[in-house]
């Protein structure tokens, strides 16, 4: 509670402009526990983490410019001393964002401590913090943002805090729509809403609790109980395995007897901008898919495996289900979902179920060792080559790699060099990128969701560093944080209730209707989006450049929405970050 209270507080500080007066202390907008004497009004015109950086970490922030600037200096904020003069980099054109930028390397400090950049034409930086704790209370947030998309419970004040609501949407009695060629209803209870919407979808469930799953098998020790204030905590399971649990217990419901699995379970059309309880349009379970089916086999194996010691009979149940879907999938590949004409909510349309499959036979694999899964696996080795856009459709063939190579058991050596060799090719490839594009951010082609594809390309580049631990890796996954938090063309902290200055009006019907100014907290944005799609009701800037394609307000669904697979890579690059940091 006193946590949720603090980042409320927090929040409540972001559009106030702090006043510079050497006689009063204020906080710093990265650290509200900070209280600090010397802070001077920021220009949002440095762009740098607004969280901060570790001590021996690169220190890169960017400085957009009409006149050249030759020098910089840190001030200590606690003295206000100059602890560091630097030389500013020549001025550039930053094609992507549009923009004369120049940048600044303070690597040289690495005190602990709060600071500000001091340009020398009289500009200053937000606020930021070098030390060894500044990813400890997001890696938090991001987490218990999934507390707040639960489906048919109220969100109490004992763990919502201040963004406590009524329960929505119960789903005991959900009708199949008659595309299914099913009559009558199912019980399909709990599970996350998808995004700003109130829709289930199993295809990016399966996908962003996976990812998830995947960050536990690699830090078990992240999240244990009674850490992220659930109604589950203190039952002596990890708390983001009985948050997952959550929307395993609804994926779960959405298996035909036949194996197959369906698509979503949505309304016909969007809500308005109402309150969860408010929303009362029937819901349906639409037909099946064969990308659905095998996204909810990788799932469902994965999950069995890791709440094995937990509940045996439970996880024996869903590695059953996880092999009867499997098995038609295999016998219906083809099953392309595409919304009925009487249905217009998100689709998730996909017609190639083949890196689905693959994620299903990897994690299938490791949960039974039956060699039908080796066998696919082995004639079925998939190119690792990044693409823009590789989220929900493409990026579980990444998944079943990763479990593979973490697993290693029984795979054959020179499966496993194979698939290591290639993602070695990969990483390299997506660290130069990111080396070589103005922010740092991996990224040149912003389309939906573009801070989902930085964060999948960190992904990436983290878990080869598992197989070469170059450092060049461990650096690239820090610029794309740091791009995450602040340094990028828009100057803002893409995560809800951090940093100072952060997206206020996401497109999330609850955070738009409930009665609070600050949105619900931890959510990552969409990000820039060349693509705009939403541009009959957003008005951007005229010849907008594709770094800045976005805007905060409401009503950008196509920049500003938020959604459970934007959320799920960031507590494994945080605790990677953490990790790192800790060793080196």
């Amino acid at each position: 509670m006193k946590y949720l209270m603090a980042i409320f507080i927090f929040a409540a500080l972001y559009s106030c402009q702090v006043k510079k007066d050497s006689k009063n202390k204020v906080s710093t907008g990265n650290d509200p526990g900070a209280t600090l004497k010397y802070i001077h009004p920021a220009s949002e015109n440095i762009r740098l983490n607004q969280l901060g950086y570790f001590p021996k970490a690169l220190k890169i922030a960017t400085i957009v410019v009409n006149k050249e600037i030759t020098t910089f200096s840190i001030i200590d904020l606690k003295t206000g001393e100059e602890v560091l003069n630097g030389k500013a980099e020549d001025k550039k054109e930053a094609q992507l964002s549009g923009e004369t930028i120049q940048q600044l390397d303070f690597s040289a400090l690495n005190k602990v401590g709060h600071y500000q950049i001091k340009c020398d034409n009289e500009i200053y930086s937000y606020p930021f913090k070098i030390g060894n704790d500044i990813y400890d209370k997001v890696l938090q947030s991001v987490a218990k943002s999934y507390y707040y998309q639960r489906v048919g419970t109220a969100i109490t004040e004992e763990y919502g805090g201040l963004w406590k609501r009524k329960a929505g949407h119960p789903d005991h009695q959900v009708l199949f729509h008659p595309s299914t060629g099913k009559n009558g209803a199912i019980a399909s209870a709990k599970g996350w809403y998808d995004a700003g919407d109130f829709g289930k979808y199993v295809t990016n469930g399966s996908f962003a609790a996976g990812q998830l799953l995947y960050t536990l098998e690699e830090y078990p020790d992240l999240y244990p109980d009674n850490s992220l204030n659930i109604p589950e905590s203190g039952n002596d399971i990890n708390d983001l395995l009985d948050e997952i649990k959550y929307e395993a217990d609804w994926i779960a419901t959405m298996q035909d007897r036949d194996g197959g699995v369906f698509h979503k379970l949505t309304t016909k059309s969007f809500a308005d901008a109402i309150m969860p309880h408010e929303a009362t349009e029937p819901r349906f379970i639409m037909p099946k898919s064969s990308v659905a089916t095998f996204d909810f086999a990788a799932f469902m194996a994965k999950m069995a495996r890791n709440y094995q010691k937990y509940d045996a009979n439970l996880a024996k149940t869903w590695i059953t289900q996880a092999q009867n879907a499997w098995h038609w999938g295999v016998q219906n590949p083809d099953v392309i979902f595409k919304n009925p004409s009487d249905v217009v909510t998100g689709e998730y349309g996909d017609d190639d179920s083949s890196q689905e499959q693959f994620w299903a036979a990897s994690e299938l694999y490791i949960s039974t060792g039956k060699k039908q899964y080796l066998d696919f696996i082995q004639n079925n080795l998939p190119d690792l080559t990044y693409t823009y856009g590789d989220g929900w459709k493409s990026f579980m063939r990444y998944l079943g790699v990763f479990t593979l190579l973490s697993e290693k058991s029984d795979i054959p050596v020179r499966t496993l060099k194979e698939l290591e060799k290639r993602l070695i090719v990969s990483a390299d490839d997506l660290t130069k990128r990111i080396q070589t594009y103005d922010y740092q951010q991996g990224v040149n082609d912003f389309q939906w969701a573009s801070n989902s594809d930085v964060q999948n390309i960190a992904f990436i580049i983290a878990n080869a560093y598992s197989i070469s631990d170059k450092q060049e890796y461990a650096d690239a996954v820090y610029s794309s944080l740091n791009y995450l938090f602040g340094h990028n063309a828009l100057g803002i902290s893409m995560v809800t209730g951090v940093g100072s200055k952060s997206p206020m009006n996401i497109h999330h019907r609850a955070s738009k209707s409930d009665s609070i100014k600050a949105p619900v907290p931890g959510f990552v944005c969409g990000g820039p989006n060349y693509g705009r799609q939403d541009s009959n009701d957003v008005e951007y800037p005229k010849n907008v450049s594709p770094m800045q394609a976005y805007r905060d307000v409401w009503k950008s669904y196509a920049s500003n929405e938020v959604c459970l697979n934007w959320n799920s890579p960031t507590p494994y690059l945080l605790q990677f970050a953490i990790d790192n940091n800790r060793m080196h």
